[in-house]
């Protein structure tokens, strides 16, 4: 399961985030997923479509956005993911707090 998981959130970050492919999160992601994110306002993402707004609402924000996983550490259900975010282009859209300049 651990194996498993590790492919899955390599594929959502890589594929969904990094290249816009969000039918990815359909695909491998369960319909109750959780993500703790302490960038969203809750703390958390919940759910499929969810994610889906949050890759969308990035992928507006910064189009040419990518994303390489560099490490992953999986037990049981649970996995940790550090990776790099590279942003090639300027934001398009506001991001947050941080208006368009």
């Amino acid at each position: 399961m651990s194996d498993e998981n590790k492919e899955k959130m390599r594929r959502v970050l890589e594929e969904a985030f990094g290249q816009g492919k969000v039918e990815i999160v359909d695909e491998v992601l369960h319909s109750e997923f959780v993500c703790w994110d302490p960038n969203s306002e809750t703390g958390e993402i919940r759910g499929a479509d969810t994610i889906m707004g949050e890759i969308e609402y990035f992928r507006n924000a910064v189009p040419d956005l990518t994303y390489t996983v560099e490490d992953q550490i999986a037990e049981g259900i649970f996995t940790r993911v550090r990776g790099r975010r590279i942003l090639r282009t300027s934001r398009r859209a506001p991001y947050g707090d941080i208006m368009l300049t």
